[in-house]
């Protein structure tokens, strides 16, 4: 499924889609060409409200860091999610590409 990404001053891309979804997986791919360090320790929430803020939402995985595709595998207690927001604090965030995979 396709989402749409908005870029956010504070660094946080944000996917945001019009229902819910039971999201199973969420795939990162890192950038290629340069800046890889970029993506480090940069953490994926998964939410049901259109915020800003990490702790309207909850954690899901491991900090990133610079591989270059990263999978992150969600149980379904904490997969009913309408946003996915990517964090970094106070720091410079790039990344190639996210997919979101799930179900209505």
């Amino acid at each position: 499924s396709l989402l749409l990404v908005t870029m956010l001053n504070t660094a946080k891309p944000k996917l945001s889609r019009r229902y819910f979804y039971d999201i199973s997986q969420i795939k990162i791919y890192n950038r290629t060409d340069c800046c890889i360090e970029r993506l480090e320790g940069a953490k994926v929430y998964v939410g049901a409200i259109d915020s800003n803020d990490p702790d309207d939402f909850t954690q899901v995985g491991e900090a990133l860091d610079e591989s270059a595709t990263q999978a992150i595998g969600l149980s379904s207690d904490i997969a009913t999610a309408r946003y996915v927001l990517i964090s970094k604090n106070r720091a410079m965030l790039s990344l190639a590409e996210v997919e979101v995979f799930g179900v209505l």
